[in-house]
């Protein structure tokens, strides 16, 4: 849908703050050239001026509307383009978003089945061992080692020869 081209009428106080606002010249500013203007050119020439000034500046605004108009009209397809990718962007999210949901609902399904067949069967491995009435005994060393080095009660270095058979 394209919308018609609607030319705003300015009030008066708008004309004079866009005015304000003009090229960043503010009503100071203003002032300053139409006193120099008025200097320069001479009151006898300053109304031709001023006209002439004044219609440049509505075909400028007349062009720039023009221009604005065009564009509007040559990114309206492109807007439209664009809505339409975002929609489907959206609603394909949406479709991903909806099966991950149901992928994860069945995996919980699964693994809750799984757990309440396995569990009776884990209990009895998960159960901790039955207490043991005597420690197991430990062997007691023999000074010795498998090297053939060792220490005596007085921690003195002993050294036999490990090889079997001496």
């Amino acid at each position: 849908m394209e919308r018609p081209a609607v030319a705003h009428p300015r009030t008066r106080r708008q004309t004079v703050l866009l005015m304000g606002s003009f090229f960043g010249i503010g009503p100071l500013e203003l002032l300053v050239i139409a006193v120099l203007a008025l200097i320069f050119i001479g009151p006898q020439r300053l109304p031709g001026v001023i006209q002439q000034v004044m219609s440049t500046l509505r075909e400028l605004r007349g062009y720039a509307d023009e221009v604005q108009r065009e564009l509007s009209g040559e990114f309206a397809e492109m807007r439209d383009e664009l809505t339409e990718v975002t929609r489907d962007v959206n609603q394909f999210a949406q479709d991903v978003a909806a099966q991950t949901n149901q992928v994860a609902a069945e995996t919980q399904q699964v693994t809750r089945e799984v757990a309440a067949e396995v569990q009776p069967a884990l209990g009895s491995l998960t159960a901790p061992p039955p207490p043991l009435d005597t420690p197991p005994p430990v062997p007691a060393q023999s000074g010795i080692s498998t090297n053939g080095a060792g220490h005596t009660a007085d921690d003195e270095p002993v050294f036999r020869d490990y090889r079997p058979g001496s």
